[in-house]
């Protein structure tokens, strides 16, 4: 493949389908488009997929099942890793614990070190957004990340990070299949973050997700590793 294999967009929220298939594919057919195509998720799409949400987890579905196939790999943030074992921590659940901290160490996880730090405070200052939110912002951008996975309209304001929302999903068509809209939609906002519900989905059905993604085979970057 020849030029630049990412496909290229400008920053700020990716709403479309059809551009999410391109980054797959590219991901799919070019090892080096596949390490550039890293994805920092932020919480709420995790629990959203772990826990089966009715509403959110379909809509993230392109982006987990390209990181399931190895095509796209993950990285997290500490600060994800400690929001989405509070959930279980609090129901004193151990082994969920046990569970969701194996597979989220199985993609790379971004340490918070001082440089991140300090980009946290700088996005605090300038946009006015909460500690958490700053960290998720500041690590996708000090690693270089391709975009953050997010369900939080609050990033658009940040318009140097690329991040894929909940907005980019589209109806499925007559086979079942999603597909893109064939006239350019206008662009949506994308939807309020929603806490993610602790009881959505049977155990049963949860524990078959988590053991599905964590059977993804090894990408370049879904090894638990320090920030280069």
């Amino acid at each position: 493949m020849k030029g630049n294999p990412i496909p290229l967009v400008r920053s700020g929220y990716v709403r479309s389908l059809r551009f999410v298939n391109a980054l797959i594919i590219a991901a799919t057919v070019d090892a080096r488009a596949r390490r550039r195509a890293l994805l920092v998720v932020d919480t709420a799409p995790i629990i959203y997929v772990l826990e089966e949400n009715p509403q959110f987890a379909p809509r993230f579905e392109p982006v987990f099942k390209a990181h399931q196939a190895g095509t796209l790999p993950f990285a997290v943030t500490t600060v994800t890793i400690a929001q989405a074992l509070t959930g279980p921590m609090t129901r004193e659940d151990r082994a969920l614990v046990r569970e969701y901290r194996h597979l989220l160490e199985s993609w790379r996880v971004i340490p918070l070190d001082a440089e991140i730090a300090e980009e946290a405070a700088f996005l605090r200052v300038e946009y006015g957004f909460k500690l958490p939110d700053a960290v998720q912002a500041a690590s996708a951008r000090m690693i270089d990340a391709y975009a953050l996975v997010t369900n939080d309209r609050g990033f658009s304001r940040l318009a140097t990070l690329r991040v894929i929302c909940s907005a980019l999903t589209e109806p499925r068509g007559p086979s079942g299949v999603r597909t893109a809209t064939p006239a350019a939609p206008k662009p949506a906002s994308c939807p309020a973050r929603k806490s993610p519900s602790r009881r959505a989905g049977s155990a049963r059905n949860r524990r078959g997700t988590r053991a599905r993604l964590g059977s993804a085979p090894a990408g370049p970057g879904d090894r638990a590793a320090s920030r280069p």
